[in-house]
């Protein structure tokens, strides 16, 4: 009988530390899951943020198309004015040119009269 109980003793013995090796590795697995679940959630706020920059760099992207559309289409204004501009001033020169052309036989014409009242 005493045998009985020492081996059933040290049968509850076996157990109880089986029991407390148990424990210890639900333990262990609960704080790894709880860890797991932590690298999950900062995963998806990784996603999301990676999310939000995406979209923040596509819109930027897009107002920086509308941007160079807007200054192509002011610089093609600006070449036609230049243009318009160019065109005056050559209108302008060739009046110029007209005007001392009519000035100069004038001159001649003025020079011969006074030489004819001089002589």
């Amino acid at each position: 009988l005493l045998k009985q109980v020492a081996d059933a003793t040290t049968e509850v013995g076996a157990l109880r530390k089986r029991i407390e090796e148990e424990t210890k590795a639900h333990g262990e697995a609960a704080q790894l899951a709880a860890e797991r679940e932590t690298l999950l959630k900062q995963a998806s706020d990784a996603a999301a943020e990676v999310g939000i920059l995406h979209k923040r760099a596509e819109e930027g992207w897009a107002k920086a198309d509308e941007e160079v559309l807007r200054l192509g289409a002011e610089r093609d204004r600006l070449l036609e004015e230049i243009a318009a501009v160019q065109a005056e001033a050559s209108e302008a020169h060739r009046e110029v040119l007209e005007s001392s052309s009519a000035i100069s036989a004038l001159a001649a014409q003025r020079d011969a009269l006074l030489k004819q009242v001089a002589d």
